[in-house]
């Protein structure tokens, strides 16, 4: 039996484990091909970070670990009533949330979750070089496609990568992550995700709130910011590059705003996806229509691109309070900081990524996927050190 005296032996080893672990998050293909390869390695790192966990120090159930699991044992019951009984889905619900919850088990520090924000910041490489190596970059007229991946997927692993690249830069001053950040953007509006957009939006809004300090250079960084924001828009319409990857897709979209007509198939499809889902929420809007059956009831058969209408019309109301109440109980942690003048950058992060989360949602659904899920975890302890370490510094 394995027998190590040296408790900092183990930390070094689960590093090792959950930087794999975020790795194969980010590389390794997530489709139906790849599903028997994907399903073998989420269970060995389960059973990794259990087996080192157990011997490391006990299991810890924060109050949105026990919220989630509500919410999984909720759309577990759905199966009991749902049209359609979609036990593979329920799997992979199931697994996803074990496996979240204990790698969350591994942060017992701020030290830890640093080298987790590290550990993304540099697994965003892996994605650069998937499309330098899989992307057809020298006939660039529209978007970048990536055989056995879902772009759109791309573009956002790379802005979370960028944004942990920030976070590190701002509390190092490392010049290195900095130089990460750079190629993360471009590669991430190659992608020509609408949603990459939003997420750059979202992030640059919020750091020029927190940074509009009344000194010479809180103003000076907002007035860079805005320059920035404005001359990437303006070269995202006029630059005859740029508008092909994403310019004329987010136009497109603007237009259907403002003029309600829809002049992309996709917008459409997606459309009329989330009036279905909503059309099915109506009808059972207590408990839902049952685990993952929005697929089997539209002609699409897929989901239906938007987790507040798919957790609505799956799941009904109960399901929606359950899924979303640890968002409220992060709010909450959040402005209990601000009245206590307890925040500091990595509370800032937090709240940058949930501020994502809300808004994309709209637009895609998150609540499958084992990397948002991770990461909606992750949100607790980045809040909770936070915390820790302004009550530290208030002592001394």
């Amino acid at each position: 039996m394995l027998r190590i005296k040296n408790k900092s032996v183990y930390v070094d080893i689960i590093n090792i484990i959950v930087f794999a672990y975020f790795l194969f998050l980010y590389v390794v293909r997530n489709n139906a091909e790849n599903a028997l390869f994907a399903n073998t390695m989420r269970v060995l790192f389960a059973l990794c970070f259990l087996l080192f966990v157990m011997k490391w120090s006990e299991i810890r159930l924060p109050h949105p670990v026990v919220l989630s699991g509500a919410f999984v044992l909720y759309a577990g019951l759905s199966l009991t009533w749902a049209y359609y009984r979609q036990t593979d889905a329920m799997f992979q619900i199931f697994l996803n949330f074990i496996l979240s919850t204990l790698l969350l088990q591994c942060v017992r520090s701020r030290r830890h979750l640093e080298f987790i924000i590290k550990s993304m910041a540099i697994c965003g490489t892996g994605v650069c070089v998937l499309i330098l190596t899989n992307a057809d970059l020298h006939s660039l007229n529209s978007r970048i496609t990536v055989e056995g991946f879902n772009v759109n997927t791309l573009g956002i692993l790379l802005i979370f990568s960028g944004l942990c690249c920030w976070y590190l830069y701002l509390t190092g001053k490392e010049k290195i992550w900095l130089a990460l950040l750079f190629p993360y953007i471009c590669f991430s509006l190659l992608t020509g995700s609408k949603k990459v957009l939003v997420m750059l939006g979202t992030v640059v809004l919020l750091y020029i709130i927190w940074m509009n300090k009344r000194t010479l250079k809180g103003f000076l960084t907002v007035l860079f910011l805005m320059i920035v924001v404005i001359a990437g828009i303006y070269a995202i319409f006029n630059i005859p590059f740029l508008y092909n990857v994403i310019g004329k897709r987010m136009g497109e979209f603007l237009q259907g705003l403002i003029r309600k007509e829809r002049y992309n198939a996709s917008d459409l499809m997606r459309e009329n996806m989330i009036k279905r889902a909503l059309e099915l929420f109506l009808q059972h809007p207590v408990r839902g229509i049952g685990v993952a059956n929005f697929e089997r009831m539209n002609r699409y058969k897929v989901y239906s691109h938007c987790n507040y209408t798919e957790i609505l019309c799956n799941y009904g109301l109960i399901g929606f309070i359950l899924y979303y109440s640890r968002n409220a109980y992060y709010i909450f942690l959040y402005l209990r900081m601000e009245k206590e003048r307890r925040k500091d950058e990595l509370s800032r992060l937090a709240i940058a990524i949930m501020g994502i989360y809300l808004l994309i949602d709209f637009a895609m659904v998150s609540y499958y996927s084992l990397f948002h899920q991770t990461i909606l975890g992750l949100i607790y302890y980045m809040l909770v050190y936070a915390a820790e370490k302004r009550k530290a510094g208030e002592k001394h």
